[in-house]
């Protein structure tokens, strides 16, 4: 389609331009400034608005109002067995669990070895 085309040529302009930034040298400068004109930061700016785009495009054209088996689909309420439901009800009824500092434990333990 249309936009798998555009989506490749600015992925491939973008990967062309980050190598020649790699690259450096008066070349890359000479391209860029053929290429757009302008400050760095316009032409940075411009590519920018065309990523977003073509991004906002592709989103657009992804939703599931465009799917053809998106109304197929049935997507059935999740049942929970037996073991499940039990695990979740020695959840709810576990009491939380008590983080204590490291001093609070020494405490703690200092008191069970009094007890004995």
């Amino acid at each position: 389609s249309r936009l798998r085309k555009e989506l490749a040529a600015e992925e491939g302009r973008s990967l062309a331009l980050r190598t020649k930034n790699k690259l450096g040298g008066q070349r890359a400068r000479k391209t860029e400034e053929e290429d757009g004109g302008g400050t760095a930061a316009e032409r940075h700016a411009a590519r920018a608005g065309r990523r977003s785009d073509l991004a906002d495009r592709c989103y657009r054209h992804a939703s599931l109002g465009h799917s053809r088996t998106s109304s197929l689909v049935q997507h059935p309420v999740p049942v929970l067995t037996p073991a499940q439901r039990a695990a979740l009800a020695a959840a709810r009824e576990r009491a939380p669990t008590l983080h204590l500092t490291r001093a609070e434990r020494k405490r703690h333990r200092k008191l069970r070895r009094a007890e004995r």
